[in-house]
């Protein structure tokens, strides 16, 4: 998915599970006005924090992060 979305032109952050996903969204929104990330594409099957959980959680945080949109892939 990150090649294919780099060919496209885009920038893609991978992570490895649904803790560092949201880890990382969190510290990219500190003191930010504006959604860090466009998208977020999650992976429901990830360990630590599999994908539904990490965005149960996000949906819990503050609307600049909390409300970035999350398309769910397996």
């Amino acid at each position: 998915m990150a090649a294919l979305l780099a060919r496209l032109g885009h920038h893609a952050t991978v992570v490895d599970n649904g803790l560092e996903a949201l880890q990382t969204l969190q510290a990219r929104a500190a003191g930010a006005a504006v959604p860090a990330f466009d998208l977020v594409l999650m992976d429901v099957q990830m360990p630590v924090m599999d994908g539904v959980a990490a965005t149960v959680a996000l949906r819990a945080l503050p609307p600049t992060v909390g409300r970035v949109c999350v398309v769910a892939l397996t």
